[in-house]
């Protein structure tokens, strides 16, 4: 019985009795040439498993001997990465390149896992940021041998200072095609889905990007994070509110708007990723009235906002009831009553 690794050889010696046999030739055969060849008893290990090395006489006493070859895999003895640190703002993307030792690990393949997907996400090394805070971005090795590397992320805040604002942007959709206006000229613009998959990356021309993405759903989409106000809502009064966001931005107003698609389960992480630094207040708009309390879309807010402890002054309003229109008017008068002179 032999034990080897890949590609290790060794040499097995028959003996034949009595000595004066008349013919003493022998010959040399394996149960499995993907495990372990042998020729004039020289024996290679090929592949991981067990083969049997058999020797017999010729002569017609049909006598064998037998050696079982046990080949075991190289397994990695050390997995490491170039970066164990790095810091990233929202958007950005690097590559993080593993290295497995000894270089002749039968299995090398190796596999990325983010303790965070809405903070970084991680595909064959390549690191987006999505969210801010830290995310573990962790290398493993696939041989059994059970080595991880690590590299910690800290993703910031793209925002900038309410003063440095010169002019938002506006972001429509028309089936499966996302579109920015307004946006300052040479941006980058990125679309991830609601998991944090990049789906597009694109500089703006003449302030607008157009971005095809594979199917209708919640997309997220970053322009520099530059919103100070901002309206939720849900349903048909989207996009008379981006009529009015249109209109105020080309005045120079700093608004925005976050559109709720999946309300239930109400993701926090989600919402807050794609709320700005710089948003001080928020309207939120429900289509119906709760006799006694506030309205849900509202009241889940309210909650993130107070669990994430920004400081951000939080307004319910209401709209649609009894299927009353909901005019630009209406939309303007929200965004009014969000202004700083109006201690909101």
């Amino acid at each position: 019985e032999k034990e080897a690794h890949i590609g290790e050889g060794f040499t097995l010696t028959a003996t034949v009795l009595p000595t004066n046999t008349t013919n003493p030739a022998i010959v040399w055969s394996t149960s499995d040439s993907t495990i372990a060849t042998v020729v004039d008893g020289k024996v290679v290990a090929i592949g991981v498993g067990e083969a049997t090395i058999t020797v017999a006489t010729t002569d017609g006493s049909n006598l064998t001997a037998t050696c079982r070859v046990v080949v075991k895999p190289i397994l990695a003895t050390s997995i490491a990465l170039d970066i164990v640190e790095k810091e990233a703002h929202i958007g950005e993307g690097f590559t993080l390149t593993a290295t497995v030792l000894p270089t002749n690990t039968t299995n090398p393949a190796i596999a990325w896992s983010t303790s965070d997907s809405t903070i970084a996400t991680v595909v064959d090394g390549k690191v987006v940021a999505i969210g801010e805070g830290e995310a573990t971005i962790t290398v493993a090795t696939t041989d059994g041998s059970n080595l991880t590397a690590t590299c910690r992320v800290v993703v910031k805040s793209t925002s900038v200072s309410t003063d440095d604002i010169e002019l938002n942007f506006v972001v429509t959709t028309e089936y499966k095609n996302i579109m920015i206006t307004g946006a300052a000229e040479n941006s980058i613009v990125r679309v991830f889905t609601a998991t944090g998959a990049l789906i597009g990356e694109q500089r703006t021309h003449a302030g607008e990007a157009h971005i095809a993405v594979p199917a209708q759903g919640v997309y997220v989409v970053y322009v520099d994070n530059k919103a100070t106000k901002v309206i939720v809502a849900m349903g048909s009064v989207n996009e008379t509110i981006k009529e009015t966001i249109d209109i105020l931005m080309k005045k120079g107003e700093k608004v925005g708007l976050i559109e709720v698609h999946l309300y239930r389960p109400f993701s926090s992480k989600y919402f807050l990723n794609v709320l700005p630094k710089t948003v001080k207040n928020i309207a939120v708009l429900d289509r119906t009235k709760e006799s006694g309390g506030s309205e849900p879309l509202y009241l889940d807010v309210v909650n993130v906002i107070k669990e994430s402890e920004r400081k951000i002054k939080v307004i319910g309003g209401r709209y649609g009831l009894s299927s009353k229109d909901t005019t630009p008017k209406d939309i303007n008068a929200v965004f009014d009553f969000l202004s700083d002179k109006n201690n909101f």
